[in-house]
């Protein structure tokens, strides 16, 4: 006998089949959505990562698949070290996701620094230890002392050698040996004689013309330039030993106003954010000739970047009291464009700490280092398609 209800029940049999499928197909949909690199979801689209500090410095990784986030030693550093506060986070941009901590040192870092493959990572802390670090193995291969009080580190374009810029009124450009920690070359400003410089050391304004605040190591490994507290710009040569000055200090004392230097990947210019004269400065490298951008009228600037292909600007500064990063041509640095990205009102541009770096390829922006009251703090990603 024909069984008339056979047909109802097949269905509602085959919509709960229909139903599940559906289900598993936005499942898995979401899944490898959200398992795409945090900066391609969607190019037009800032994204935030968030991370707990009151001010992080970021260091972007040669390839740019990774950040280091550590305390910034300046905020931090007067109280006694808080031990949640000290452990160096590795963050994958692609996911957005922690995946590891560097431990074992006891005290802020004041600097950092990838060796040039991004296999090791060098950092310099405030008791006057550099610790090299192995990052496939997230643990410290090397340990050497130096000054205490730290100081700025990079890495020499062979890998092999570091150098070191103390701090202090009198400071020194060491070559240090990346594996045995032994000092190689060490260089300063002539002084004429003690008296000389007990005479400028007696005075705060003459000890800022000693006190070197910004370090950028050229591609050749051979320049290497520095700044003053004073905003004179010079630049030993490692190979000579000689010191020449690029630009005299400013008419105003220790303003540390030139303190963020940079080379280009090819090492045709030095660049750096003047913030007391709210310019950009590219130094053709060849020549020794500068070319001084004048940038929007903005408070409280930091972190100047220069695209992969020489053609963008990019810097962070405060926007109407909103913290926003901006991007600019080169060949026409009137035309500010549009905020490539608008940071949280929660955060602060914090000056000579807030960085920003276009990823290697071109593809977006980095920003981070902005300064948080209530410790949520955070760096941003943003595309290409966002960067004009």
């Amino acid at each position: 006998m024909y069984d008339a209800t056979w047909p109802r029940s097949g269905k509602r049999g085959w919509r709960a089949v229909r139903l599940v499928v559906l289900c598993g197909a936005i499942a898995v949909g979401l899944a490898v959505w959200f398992a795409q690199p945090l900066y391609a979801q969607d190019e037009d689209v800032q994204q935030e990562i968030p991370i707990t500090c009151r001010a992080c410095e970021f260091r972007l990784a040669p390839d740019g698949s990774i950040a280091v986030v550590f305390e910034n030693a300046a905020v931090v550093g007067d109280e006694a070290p808080q031990f949640a506060r000290l452990p160096i986070r590795i963050i994958n941009l692609a996911s957005g996701k922690p995946t590891g901590r560097l431990v074992g040192h006891t005290d802020y870092a004041t600097d950092a620094d990838f060796s040039p493959d991004g296999k090791r990572l060098a950092t310099i802390h405030s008791n006057g230890v550099i610790q090299i670090w192995d990052m496939a193995r997230r643990r410290t291969i090397g340990q050497f002392p130096t000054t205490i009080g730290g100081g700025k580190i990079r890495y020499l374009p062979d890998g092999e050698r570091l150098t070191v810029l103390t701090p202090g009124p009198a400071s020194e450009l060491r070559v240090v040996d990346a594996e045995t920690g032994a000092i190689t070359q060490i260089l300063r400003k002539p002084v004429l004689s003690l008296y000389a410089y007990r005479e400028a050391f007696s005075d705060i304004t003459r000890q800022m013309d000693m006190n070197f605040c910004g370090l950028a190591v050229a591609p050749d490994g051979d320049s290497v330039a520095v700044a003053t507290a004073n905003d004179e710009l010079g630049f030993w040569s490692l190979e000579s030993g000689a010191y020449k000055v690029l630009d005299r200090p400013s008419d105003r004392m220790a303003t540390f106003a030139r303190c963020d230097l940079h080379f280009s990947a090819d090492g045709a210019t030095l660049y750096y954010l003047d913030t007391k004269a709210k310019q950009a400065d590219l130094w053709d490298w060849e020549s020794r000739e500068r070319r001084s951008i004048a940038l929007a009228e903005t408070e409280r600037l930091s972190g100047l970047a220069l695209s992969p292909d020489g053609a963008m600007l990019a810097w962070a500064a405060h926007v109407d009291d909103v913290p926003t990063v901006l991007t600019a041509p080169v060949d026409a640095p009137e035309a500010v464009l549009d905020s490539a990205l608008v940071v949280t009102d929660t955060l602060r541009v914090a000056p000579r700490i807030t960085a920003v770096h276009f990823l290697p390829d071109g593809s977006g922006l980095v920003a981070g280092g902005f300064l948080a009251t209530d410790d949520e703090n955070a760096i941003y990603i943003v595309g290409a398609e966002s960067v004009p």
